[in-house]
């Protein structure tokens, strides 16, 4: 008798727990990234100034997206010889499946902000109207990262790996693009 009540109550255990789904994996992966930039940056509720670098993904049909602008706390002089605070537009979007989240890639590909370029998988592009930035795209996510030309600072190429390392994998495509180009694609 004792040992039905032992497996009733295991078995009960079972049934209330829930594993944690892969969204909440992506979610969890976005908040601890988010949180390694807590001492430097500080969260803004500024929007990327240029609407056109987030909006065609913005427009897919994500399951999860997440925008944060962090500014930076320590100021810098800026390309114009102006004290300026470096603003990282951070877009994480998320889809409910593999053909979605390619769906919302060839969008991208096909109309690349801001003069709706095509970009050619894998293509080196010398000059292209764009601003500093990081695309990674992976089964069933995207996460983007731009920063304004005028404050691409030295430590951009460090958040730009960050970001690669820390979201990407050997399956992944990253774009990395320039002020006014180049666009790169990576392989990690």
């Amino acid at each position: 008798m004792k040992d039905k009540k032992i497996l009733a109550i295991l078995f009960l255990g079972l049934l209330s727990f829930k594993p944690a789904n892969f969204s909440d994996d992506f979610k969890i992966k976005t908040e601890t990234f988010l949180k390694k930039y807590e001492k430097d940056y500080s969260n803004s509720n500024e929007t990327l100034p240029a609407n056109g670098y987030q909006r065609t993904l913005d427009e897919t049909k994500h399951s999860w997206i997440k925008k944060e602008t962090l500014k930076s706390k320590k100021s810098f002089i800026n390309l114009y010889d102006q004290v300026a605070y470096q603003r990282l537009y951070f877009a994480f979007y998320e889809y409910p499946n593999e053909e979605t989240a390619k769906a919302a890639w060839n969008r991208l590909a096909t109309c690349f902000p801001l003069m709706c370029d095509s970009v050619i998988t894998r293509k080196y592009i010398k000059v292209l109207q764009t601003i500093p930035a990081v695309y990674i795209f992976n089964n069933s996510e995207i996460i983007t990262c731009h920063v304004s030309c005028e404050q691409e600072f030295e430590n951009w190429k460090n958040i730009q790996e960050d970001i690669v390392k820390t979201f990407s994998d050997s399956l992944s495509k990253v774009i990395i693009t320039g002020c006014g180009g180049p666009l790169e694609w990576k392989q990690f």
